[in-house]
């Protein structure tokens, strides 16, 4: 993935957060959870009525809690339902099939902005044909075009892994930001030369589980006592970084560095509506310009980051019509998803010597229940970080490293 953006930039994506209405329609995912004690629910689409009278319904079973909601699927499950057709005259149908289909789609450009998709998944299944008897595998008895049965019973079983140019993969997860991902389940019914198809599409929201059992955050970190900042890092307990921040006294020329350590209970992995704790010791070296008055809770501002790359970016071709011309260049966006609730902590007065010019801090950055997992999918991968952003008043920051933990997002 490319390097990350200037801090502006995640402190602009924060204020273009999603809206409320965006936030309430991702929360119709059910946690695993919950997926798990709800029986699930029957959703019906309904096509408007075509020529002549005639229509075309589905009735799917998901996961989902809410039967207006998206149907919602996780790996290998099955697709079962019925289509039922609803037709006032024989109107040449000669098939009947249910087709699932993945696609990624990219946003070429900002200015001028033109969607390309590419497409990952495609599973067609005959439920009819005016020629073959689906059910007893035998030829129809009859030459002339037959009028399907009204009602058509499938199930269709999501594959848990596929290749993509060569590559061995899993699918990934129902995404939208700047390039996204989404599936759709099609009815089609095929007609004779007469007469048109008709058709009927509904959007499937396919959440892969991370774990076959619900996941526990098996950290000691958690159950451990609050570090101190002369403690000694058990690395079996704690993720530790250390970040340099290059500054210097406003009005003087001296340059110092202040020190960020970043402590993170083990592992870094973190299921979605969990909370992430942390601490860190933000201190200097000795000089009479900073203090650990000088330093305070509000020198430092924690952001929880989605990160996105679409690694195989379509690009408009000069020829008319001809939109499947890669471009190696990968489309980067990030996304803020929430800002760490930060406080500051005493210190023993043992360490006093140590924490001179020091001081502790303490927080928790919640994961949305909304995140997808974290994936890498040949065309599109998606990872999360926890930002730190200095904000330094009186202080001038000579330049922006990049202060990053990277943190593995999982569903159960």
């Amino acid at each position: 993935m490319s390097t990350s953006p200037s801090y502006s930039s995640y402190e602009a994506a924060y204020l273009f957060a999603p809206s409320e209405s965006e936030a309430k329609d991702m929360e119709d995912i059910p946690s695993y959870e919950e997926a798990v004690r709800h029986k699930g629910s029957r959703h019906i689409f309904s096509s408007k009525r075509f020529a002549k009278g005639s229509s075309i319904s589905l009735e799917l079973n998901s996961t989902a809690n809410d039967p207006d909601a998206t149907p919602h699927f996780s790996e290998g499950a099955t697709l079962a339902g019925r289509v039922l057709l609803d037709f006032k005259k024989k109107l040449g149908a000669k098939e009947v099939t249910i087709t699932v289909r993945g696609r990624a789609t990219s946003l070429i450009s900002s200015l001028h902005p033109t969607q390309f998709d590419t497409s990952f998944l495609d599973m067609t299944n005959v439920l009819w044909s005016s020629s073959y008897d689906v059910n007893s595998s035998s030829p129809s008895s009859s030459s002339s075009p037959l009028c399907p049965p009204p009602v058509l019973p499938f199930q269709l079983s999501l594959p848990t892994s596929l290749s993509y140019k060569g590559k061995d993969t899993v699918l990934p997860p129902t995404y939208a930001g700047k390039a996204y991902i989404d599936y759709v389940v099609e009815v089609t019914v095929k007609r004779d030369f007469l007469h048109s198809d008709l058709s009927l599409q509904a959007p499937l929201r396919y959440l892969p589980r991370s774990r076959s059992q619900p996941f526990q955050l098996l950290s000691l970190g958690r159950a451990h006592r609050s570090p101190g900042p002369g403690d000694p890092v058990d690395p079996s307990v704690w993720h530790e970084s250390i970040f340099s921040i290059p500054v210097r006294p406003k009005g003087g020329k001296v340059e110092t560095v202040l020190l960020a350590r970043v402590l993170i209970p083990l592992p870094l992995v973190y299921s979605t509506g969990s909370s992430v704790p942390f601490y860190i010791f933000l201190s200097s070296a000795p000089s009479p310009d900073i203090t650990s008055s000088t330093l305070s809770s509000q020198n430092l501002e924690i952001y929880f980051a989605q990160h996105c790359a679409f690694s195989s970016r379509p690009t408009p071709s000069k020829s008319a019509g001809n939109h499947n011309t890669p471009d190696a260049a990968p489309s980067d966006c990030v996304e803020v998803l929430a800002k760490a609730k930060l406080s500051r902590i005493s210190v023993d007065a043992g360490e006093a010597s140590v924490a001179e010019n020091t001081i502790a801090l303490k927080g928790t950055v919640d994961i949305p229940r909304h995140a997808v997992p974290t994936f890498d999918f040949p065309l599109l991968s998606v990872e999360y970080r926890i930002h730190l952003v200095p904000k330094l008043s009186d202080l001038q920051l000579l330049h922006h490293p990049p202060l990053e933990v990277p943190i593995s997002v999982v569903v159960n």
